[in-house]
């Protein structure tokens, strides 16, 4: 894939930072509330937080068109909390970007492996739309390593990021398959 085309990896690292961990759980909040309880399609609650920040070594990408003048990192490293995994830390690629020129509104796309305390793993695909620093993320799991093998289910959540910093915070809720111990 071209440096061109590349979505910010900060995202797929925030998604994976939250994802990736030990067993410290945190308490979800809204409908999916009891990360204990299996939900009725045999899924279980999953939350995540997570602040991301650009590595000195990353690649700067040119959003499509490139009159926008939007250019985001190719990646990102982030690191907090998620259920069923406890602390992360990921790495988030980004592989596509757009900016509607009608409304600034940047559309992104990309891939995470969020890496628990144990070494196991939890791989994500994402999206986002960022309009001004309000990051919206749709998160989906496509398994992963260790007890996160065969992972699926989504997440999704507000944030914000700053394109001129890297910066980057979000929190997703959602559903996973129960973890494998």
């Amino acid at each position: 894939m071209s440096r061109r085309t590349r979505l910010p990896t900060f995202l797929a690292m925030l998604f994976g930072a939250a994802l990736a961990g030990c067993e410290t759980a945190i308490e979800p909040a809204g409908p999916y509330a009891g990360a204990a309880v299996v939900l009725p399609d045999g899924m279980v609650p999953f939350t995540v937080r997570e602040a991301a920040w650009t590595p000195g070594d990353a690649l700067p990408v040119l959003c499509e068109p490139a009159a926008a003048g939007v250019v985001l990192p190719d990646r990102l490293l982030a690191t907090g909390t998620a259920s069923h995994l406890g602390v992360v830390n990921s790495v988030v690629l980004g592989e596509s970007c757009a900016v509607d020129l009608g409304t600034g509104t940047v559309t992104m796309g990309g891939t995470a492996v969020h890496t628990a305390a144990n070494g196991d793993q939890l791989f994500a695909t994402w999206t986002g739309t960022l309009v001004g620093p309000a990051l919206t993320l749709n998160i989906t799991f496509t398994g992963g390593t260790g007890r996160f093998e065969g992972a699926t289910g989504s997440a999704v959540g507000p944030g914000s990021m700053d394109p001129a910093t890297g910066r980057a915070e979000w929190q997703a809720s959602g559903r996973i398959t129960p973890p494998g111990r």
